[in-house]
């Protein structure tokens, strides 16, 4: 409320309104293939414990998606709720089906900060190269500490990050280098709006900032809702977009992502009730 009170809803309004709506409809598809991508790669990992369908993986995914953004879960509801899902679908015990949750996430963090470690080094400036080079080294940090942990044993710590240790490093570095992929779709979508609204914003650059935004909305809980859009408009005016801009296409792009978790996830949640009760 604060944010849309703070705003200049005429000037964004107005952006909104020369929007090209045929670039803001195809921004669905980058937002469809996250979903795909994110999907193969949970069912990648779960069926390394045993078979899963893909169509339950994806409903999971959707309805977690879905209890992330209207609930302040920092993210945790979501994983508990497909946790529970995936057990009740294949029996496995609660470490299992946890682990397997858990190991989708560690990849999502680790996707997400080797993307933004990129885009950040392709967008250029001493911020960028200052993030992008301690995001990426957070990344190596992680598989030389896995790799010690495996050949050491680990003691306690091996107990509670099992499911991350067992995979082979290929193995999740393929993982890692799917979520990474299925970030990007997120940063094609937003390029996307920004084009249609006619912004000449380079896509790394907005890329390293949707990441910054995203990053500071999970962290406020509630799927990000209005952190997120504050963080990216403030960010994208200090880039040199004009304020107006920045708003309408933060609003909308975040808009048609909520949309679609809405509808989508919301679908998914009353189908998985479904069979659950039948």
């Amino acid at each position: 409320v604060w944010l849309v009170a703070s705003m200049d809803l005429r000037k964004a309004l107005d952006a909104v309104r020369q929007a090209d709506p045929v670039l803001l409809a195809l921004s669905l598809l980058p937002l469809a293939a996250r979903f795909l991508i994110w999907n193969f790669k949970a069912t990648r990992i779960a069926r390394r414990h045993g078979q899963v369908r893909s169509m339950t993986v994806m409903r999971l995914i959707l309805a977690g998606a879905f209890i992330n953004l209207v609930t302040p879960t920092v993210k945790v509801g979501g994983g508990l709720y497909r946790a529970a899902g995936i057990r009740r679908e294949t029996g496995w015990g609660f470490p299992r089906a946890y682990g397997w949750t858990l190991s989708d996430q560690v990849s999502n963090i680790l996707g997400g900060l080797l993307l933004f470690g990129l885009t950040a080094l392709a967008a250029g400036g001493r911020p960028f190269y200052w993030g992008g080079g301690v995001a990426l080294f957070v990344v190596a940090m992680f598989f030389v500490l896995r790799s010690r942990f495996r050949r050491e044993g680990g003691g306690r710590l091996r107990e509670l990050l099992g499911p991350v240790l067992e995979p082979g490093t290929a193995e999740l570095a393929g993982d890692v280098t799917l979520a990474a992929l299925a970030w990007s779709m997120l940063c094609v979508a937003c390029g996307l709006v920004f084009h249609a609204l006619g912004s000449t914003a380079p896509l790394m650059q907005l890329s390293a900032m949707l990441a910054v935004g995203t990053t500071a909305g999970t962290l406020a809980g509630a799927g990000g809702l209005g952190v997120t859009e504050l963080a990216l408009i403030g960010l994208l005016t200090r880039a040199g977009i004009d304020p107006a801009v920045a708003a309408a296409g933060a609003l909308l792009h975040r808009g048609i992502l909520y949309a679609v978790v809405i509808i989508a996830g919301g679908f998914a949640l009353l189908s998985n009730r479904r069979s659950s009760s039948g």
